[in-house]
């Protein structure tokens, strides 16, 4: 190959693979709890949301995802 280059996602980061996993996991569920009835975004309620996610200590350490 000339001038590219191949990335390969390396397996060996299993913990930080979860991670963006649980993360893409969590955001799926925040946006599909606030749909309105006619199938728009809540842009408010997800916001409020959102920052409550953001406040919630991590489950292995005591810090906020803010400060991690």
């Amino acid at each position: 190959m000339v001038g590219v280059n191949v990335w390969v996602p390396l397996v060996y980061f299993l913990q930080s693979n979860s991670r963006a996993e649980v993360a893409v996991l969590s955001a799926k569920r925040i946006l599909r709890g606030n749909v309105r009835t006619d199938g728009s975004l809540n842009n408010e309620k997800i916001s409020h949301t959102l920052f409550q996610y953001l406040n919630t200590p991590l489950r292995s350490t005591i810090t906020s995802h803010l400060l991690s």
